[in-house]
């Protein structure tokens, strides 16, 4: 036969615990170890992290989430291509901005990002001053097709790829064609998420979302 407890024979701690509140019940009911502060510590630091971040996005994101910032469609980690301008050497093109106008013939290899790159640097250029860039594109099948028209000087400049290029033997054919200069500033490095389909940076993107979720919240 089994008999209750004595009130004596209930524990010191547990007629203690008895006495306090529900916090300081929920709080003292357990040993605490070492790894359950470390455990506590992070979170709340974690926690602070995403409240900082969700109030002052603009502090943590690279770049404007509006802002066209590079070619579309880049895979995470990956680094743009560099393109440069070839021109004739007899008719002293320096940039983009000496063949840039409607009455210029500007080439590329059709279908390639060739055509994207030369499409975002007249963007930077006519958001730069009051003229009007843009020239008259041209396209060809193959690069060879295109360094060709622009060696007879049936376009005013031709944009590709820098690594084409610079490979051996591409420009020996054409002695009269010459590599300006790069088409716009290196990239230098690529985007840690990728761009989307307008060349926007995710992260960017995704981070200023937190601030939208936050306020919904």
């Amino acid at each position: 036969m089994t008999t209750s407890a004595t009130p004596q024979q209930v524990p010191q701690w547990q007629q203690d615990l008895e006495r306090v509140g529900l916090i300081r019940r929920a709080l003292q009911a357990r040993k605490w170890y070492g790894a359950d502060w470390w455990f506590v510590a992070a979170s709340a630091v974690l926690l602070l992290f995403v409240i900082i971040v969700g109030v002052a996005p603009q502090l943590f994101a690279p770049y404007d989430p509006r802002a066209e910032v590079g070619p579309s469609l880049l895979a995470p980690g990956e680094v743009p291509m560099d393109y440069v301008l070839l021109a004739r050497t007899d008719r002293g093109v320096t940039s983009l901005r000496d063949v840039g106008t409607s009455k210029h013939k500007v080439g590329f290899v059709l279908a390639s990002p060739a055509s994207q790159a030369l499409r975002e640097a007249l963007d930077q250029l006519n958001a730069e001053g009051s003229v009007r860039y843009q020239p008259r594109p041209q396209r060809y099948e193959t690069l060879a097709e295109g360094l060709e028209a622009l060696q007879k000087g049936e376009i005013d400049a031709f944009v590709a790829a820098a690594e084409e290029v610079s490979a051996e033997g591409t420009l020996v054919p054409y002695p009269d064609v010459e590599v300006v200069g790069p088409l716009r500033q290196s990239a230098g490095k690529g985007f840690t998420l990728g761009t989307n389909q307008l060349g926007q940076d995710v992260l960017s993107r995704i981070i200023w979302g937190t601030r939208i979720a936050s306020s919904w919240g």
